[in-house]
């Protein structure tokens, strides 16, 4: 990552990292997962963003990212590589029957997913 994008406040680094990710604007560089965890992590603990808000965010995002056949497959494999630990850190804070069906639903979102193979060329241009 660039000084530049590493000078910006976290909120915003956490932001744009996240669109990194979701756009795969950098497939070779998984390492754009850590950092977004990271920064939402300080984000919570210093009470700027709430455990659900960082693990939903994460999850959402790695979902939608996944669901992607715009994206690399390799790319998509590893947002749902990683998209197990949001998802039980959603279901160890769920506190009431809104929050479970939240996590079943994006759990069912996950069952629907379409793996993508290494082999599968991509999307044509229309």
């Amino acid at each position: 990552m660039s000084l530049h994008f590493r000078q910006l406040p976290p909120r915003e680094q956490w932001y744009w990292s996240g669109m990194r990710i979701r756009l795969g604007l950098h497939t070779d560089e998984p390492r754009l997962f850590d950092h977004y965890e990271a920064v939402g992590a300080w984000l919570h603990e210093h009470g700027l963003v709430t455990p659900w808000s960082v693990a939903d965010r994460f999850a959402r995002l790695l979902l939608d990212t996944a669901e992607d056949a715009s994206l690399p497959p390799h790319w998509r494999m590893l947002c749902l590589d990683r998209l197990h630990g949001p998802l039980e850190h959603l279901a160890c804070l769920r506190a009431t029957e809104a929050d479970c069906r939240h996590v079943e639903a994006l759990r069912r979102r996950l069952a629907r997913i379409e793996c993508p193979s290494a082999e599968e060329p991509p999307p044509a241009a229309d």
